[in-house]
C-alpha cells in the first residue's frame, strides 16, 4: 500500500484528476494500514509482556472507521486479541472523556488515588485534582 507519483502523467486533463484521486485513495489507505500495524506493534512490544490480555477496546473517532476498525481486528487477531467496542459495556465511545473525567473525580471527591505511577512515571500513587467549595 504505498502511493504512487506520475504514472499516467501526460495523459491529460482527465487522466490527471483520476490520478490524483487514486494517488489520494492510496496515500488515506497507507495511512491506515500503518495506524493498525503500530498499534498491534505497541500491543506487542508494551501490553502484552505485561500481562495476558484477550481483548482490545477501542472508541471516540478511529471506532466509527469501518476500515480501520476491520484492518485493526486482523492485525490483533493476530496476537490474540478480539476487538470490542466501549459502546458495548454502555460507554458511548463519544462519551469516553466525559465517562473518565467523572471516574477522575469521583476518585478524587473519595481521597483515593486515579493515578497509575507505572504507566505515567510519576514516583507515587496521588490523589488528582481538587476540590474546591465556594
Amino acid at each position: 500500500l504505498l502511493a504512487c507519483r506520475g504514472s499516467h502523467a501526460g495523459k491529460g486533463k482527465r487522466g490527471t484528476k483520476r490520478n490524483a484521486a487514486a494517488e489520494k485513495r492510496n496515500v488515506i489507505a497507507t495511512a491506515t494500514a500503518f495506524t493498525a500495524r503500530s498499534i498491534r506493534d505497541a500491543i506487542e512490544r508494551f501490553v502484552l509482556p505485561r500481562g495476558r490480555f484477550s481483548e482490545l477496546i477501542v472508541s471516540r473517532g478511529g471506532a466509527q472507521n469501518p476500515t480501520l476498525m476491520a484492518w485493526l481486528a486482523n492485525e490483533i487477531s493476530d496476537v490474540g486479541l478480539r476487538l470490542r467496542s466501549s459502546d458495548e459495556f454502555g460507554i458511548p465511545s463519544q462519551a469516553k472523556e466525559a465517562v473518565a473525567f467523572a471516574v477522575l473525580g469521583f476518585e478524587t471527591w473519595n481521597r483515593r488515588p486515579s493515578n497509575v505511577p507505572a504507566a505515567t512515571g510519576a514516583r507515587r500513587a496521588a490523589v488528582l485534582g481538587k476540590i474546591s467549595y465556594p
